[in-house]
């Protein structure tokens, strides 16, 4: 949680606070208490408040991360907000007895539920507890804050059995470092359990514009997001950022030095992490910070200790690793900030043990056929001759793709000899390729073109000529210059570049794959498919993992835009296990194969794999690329409208798209972003906020879309001609995508219906089923309402072969709009469309003025509106609208 925009006529809940309690008496029970104060410039946030409202539907909420990730300041903004279904008690754990914890739960509960507390010991205390709550009232909310103190497996035992006993009115909320010893595959088995973690309270990028705005601080769109991409949306990193950078005349220039120079932030890490930690578990961080990932392997080649596993299982446990890939396979990382303030503790501590380390992390690399890794720590170690080595013998590893890198620059400034040695220069080129650093890839580039002609014989030349051809093609892909890659790419496949009978398999997958990642990147699918296909085929005989994981990336992403969506599910998770297998779960084509997923999964309605998905992307190293912010983003809007909140999508999206405006993003994803606006705001019923987003034409990949979207606006304004107008030409399908020949039959229905041709509305859905069918497609008729299922209810035929998809895909609409169909019939004045909109943004708490800004209407409208609600919902404040409309499940 970050700023504040709390009502002035909001009353303080019913909330009793207990902390540090001391056993034997009841003093510290307050009559009026105040939870936790908030932070200043507090950030409220919706989202988190609407998660929780759905947590304490369950008997259990954990809310399980780090420290600094904003769980208190979550917990207490959300009660003081009135959220709780309930009273709320509330009290702060100690690393205190059993019995000294069920005494603070009594204290904390008497006070919002009297109850004759007289028992002298823990059986007696939890027996009056469980009575009390056995009788019928209302629902309690006991809030537990630090509960990682309590370290009795004991207390959890007890707990789960007092849950048990009284989940019809007791809501447990437990906010904490680490996860409780409570079993809680039992609970979730039951779905009786709710978990928010880091990934739900991480600041998404326009909530970190908002926090550093709270702070006076005012960033350049592209500075913004690579903070947001260095912090990962951590609170406390973004507060400290935001007061070290805050009153300077350039912030924008501060940020990519932030992280290295911020003495707080160093201080606050090792005060509230680094400074708590067992002796031998601070010993083996240190000492594999200079990791990016770690695996328990790993932390033997650096330490010499065969309980690595243990040790890091404890550290996930803790939440301060995170675990990716599967099984045994399992790589663990840290936050980047953590891993740059353990690296420079490290650095300052024991200098003398760092070449030491990085020289045993490039053998483990080495030996285990991870070379961008390998070459990197010889070259930190200083061994040259080690890193020469690694180019030789694996340069047909390095060039396909790169990865996404933490903070932490270990590569130490090049020796004079780099001048003259081509090799080492490549060694160098190599490690600056993996980091994505084109401009100082080409500066090696260039010592290896001007050191290559003094080499002392042919066969220093001959070796090194392959090698720098396929540099330059992957410097040109990194540059994201596609007219640079078609015209250096094909100079691998000629004669003149002499390459080994062992290496033509890995050379001419290089080649081939880069020439159809240009052609994808143009928007030129058919030119694209025949080359990726064919470099897959070169990288499965060639054995390359980092080649088959880039060309089924790109075959994937073809697929999925040609609406083939099996295909591409097969492709992206065959890439997935290769990453996983191989340890190269940081690498940037992984992240596009994540994204590609979570889309493809979304357009089946599969939520939680599409959810699963871009979580696993986003905490897969931070979305510094520009263009991923911007896939992740539409694809987290849609999953966001699939859930209900379809204005709050659209709004999103819009943040975003401003702050991407000055950053490198290329020309379809652009366009992308905005079509996707769009679309939500007609979902919304905004057809006219639509419209303003529809200027100029898209490439000719996206016009289809762009036609699509003029269709919805039309249809939006009751002008059903030119909407079939607009699609006609794309019923058939053809070069265009599935999804969006779906989507044209579609949209052509709605309008024959309107127009009165029940037997071409009829035709056309039942093409769009057809179609949909194979690939397992659903969204698009999930995404039309009311007017999709009357159009599959009763414009296909008994007998149609696919009757049976359009009754469910019927009932999954009859389903998503019964609790709004339920609402509205309860109202004795319904609610309009304008309304419904304006009510999801009162629960922002944005002002009237700024409803009418983002509605693009008058001030007075919108209070005209604002009256209208009120007047309905019988209520005459605006927390009161809110919560009279939430027991109506209008929001």
């Amino acid at each position: 949680m970050g700023a504040g925009m709390t009502s002035d006529s909001r009353s303080d809940p019913t909330v009793a606070v207990i902390d540090a309690f001391a056993p034997g008496g009841m003093e510290q029970v307050l009559s009026e208490p105040a939870i936790p104060a908030p932070p200043p410039n507090l950030v409220e946030r919706p989202r988190l408040f609407e998660l929780l409202d759905q947590a304490v539907t369950r008997p259990l909420t954990i809310v399980s991360a780090p420290a600094g990730w904003g769980k208190t300041t979550l917990l207490g903004a959300w009660v003081r907000a009135g959220r709780a279904p309930g009273p709320v008690a509330w009290f702060t754990a100690e690393a205190a007895s059993v019995a000294e914890f069920w005494d603070q739960f009594a204290a904390a509960l008497a006070a919002v539920e009297p109850f004759a507390h007289r028992a002298d010991d823990r059986a007696g205390t939890i027996g009056e507890i469980v009575a009390a709550l056995e009788v019928p009232g209302p629902i309690i909310v006991v809030v537990v804050d630090d509960a990682h103190e309590v370290a009795d497996a004991q207390v959890w035992t007890e707990l789960e059995t007092v849950l048990g006993r009284t989940a019809a009115r007791l809501r447990f909320v437990l906010g904490c470092r680490a996860d409780p010893a409570v079993a809680l595959y039992r609970w979730r088995m039951n779905g009786a359990v709710t978990e928010i973690r880091s990934a739900q309270l991480a600041f998404s990028l326009a909530e970190t514009g908002q926090l550093l705005g709270a702070h006076g601080v005012r960033l350049a769109e592209p500075a913004l997001v690579s903070l947001h991409a260095m912090t990962e949306g951590w609170a406390a990193g973004l507060r400290l950022a935001a007061l070290a950078i805050a009153d300077h005349p350039d912030p924008d220039s501060l940020v990519p030095e932030f992280a290295v120079h911020d003495r707080a932030l160093g201080e606050y890490l090792v005060g509230e992490v680094l400074g708590k930690l067992p002796d031998d578990i601070r010993e083996v961080l240190l000492a594999t910070s200079i990791l990016e990932q770690v695996r328990p392997e790993l932390v033997q080649a650096l330490t010499g200790r065969a309980d690595g596993e243990r040790i890091l299982a404890s550290l996930e446990q803790a939440n301060l690793l995170a675990v990716h890939g599967t099984g045994s396979r399992g790589w663990y990382r840290c936050h980047p900030l953590f891993g740059l303030m353990l690296y420079n503790e490290l650095r300052h501590r024991r200098p003398e043990q760092l070449p030491v380390l990085h020289r045993r992390a490039a053998e483990w690399y080495f030996a285990h056929d991870m070379p961008a890794d390998a070459i990197r720590h010889a070259l930190a170690a200083g061994e040259w001759a080690q890193a020469v080595a690694v180019v030789d013998s694996s340069w047909h590893e390095l060039v396909p793709g790169a990865r996404m890198r933490t903070l932490k620059e270990i590569v130490p400034t090049p020796p004079q000899q780099v001048q003259q040695d081509p090799r080492l220069a490549l060694a160098f080129a190599a490690e600056r390729l993996d980091a994505s650093d084109p401009r100082a890839t080409e500066t090696f580039l260039h010592l290896v073109d001007r050191s290559q002609h003094a080499a002392p014989d042919d066969s220093t030349r001959d070796q090194v000529r392959p090698i720098l051809a396929a540099f330059r093609v992957a410097e040109a892909h990194l540059s994201g210059d596609s007219e640079l890659v078609l015209a250096t790419a094909p100079l691998l496949l000629s004669d003149d570049v002499p390459v080994s009978e062992g290496d033509i398999h890995q050379v001419r997958a290089l080649a081939l794959i880069a020439m159809g990642s240009a052609r994808l990147h143009q928007g030129d699918l058919q030119a694209a498919e025949a080359p990726l296909e064919e470099g897959l085929v070169h990288a499965r005989r060639s054995g390359v993992a980092q080649a088959q994981i880039a060309s089924l990336r790109q075959l994937a992403a073809l697929h999925a835009t040609r609406g083939r969506l099996n295909a591409a599910v097969r492709f992206a998770k065959e890439a997935v296990s290769l990453a996983d297998q191989h340890g190269l779960i940081q690498g940037s084509d992984l992240i596009w194969t994540l994204l590609t997923l979570a889309d493809v999964c979304y357009q089946q309605n599969r939520v939680r794999p599409a959810m699963y998905y871009l979580e696993r992307a986003v905490n897969s190293g931070g979305l510094v690329d520009p263009g991923m912010v911007a896939s992740a983003a539409i694809v987290r809007a849609r999953l966001a409208a699939a859930a209900g909140d379809v204005q709050g999508a659209a709004s999103e999206l819009s943040v975003v798209r401003r702050q991407l405006v000055d950053c490198q993003i290329s020309g379809l994803l652009w366009h992308s972003l905005t079509l996707a606006e769009a679309e939500l705001h007609v979902q919304a019923g905004e057809p006219a906020a639509a419209k303003r987003l529809l200027g100029a034409p898209p490439p000719d990949l996206l016009s289809v879309w762009f036609t699509l979207v003029q269709a919805k606006v039309h249809l939006a304004e009751r002008r059903p001609s030119p909407a079939a107008s607009a699609v006609v030409a794309h019923l058939e399908p053809g070069g265009t995508s599935l999804l969006w020949t779906i989507e044209a039959n579609l949209t052509y229905a709605r309008a024959m219906r309107a127009l009165g041709d029940r037997t071409k509305a009829g035709r056309s859905v039942e093409q769009a089923l057809r179609l949909a069918d194979e690939e397992g497609i659903r969204r698009p008729f999930l995404e039309g309402g009311h007017a999709i299922r009357e159009l599959l209810t009763t414009y296909v035929p008994a007998g149609s072969s696919y009757r049976s998809l359009a009754d469910d895909l019927a009932g999954d609409l009859a389903q998503g709009a019964s609790r709004q169909n339920v609402a509205v019939s309860r109202l004795p004045e319904p609610l309009t469309e304008r309304e419904l909109t304006v009510l999801r943004y009162l629960q922002s708490m944005l002002s009237a003025a700024e409803i009418a800004s983002m509605l693009c209407v008058s001030v007075n409208t919108v209070k005209t509106h604002m009256k209208s609600i009120y007047r309905k919902l019988g209520a005459g404040r605006r927390r009161e609208v809110i919560q009279r409309a939430r027991e109506l499940n209008l929001l």
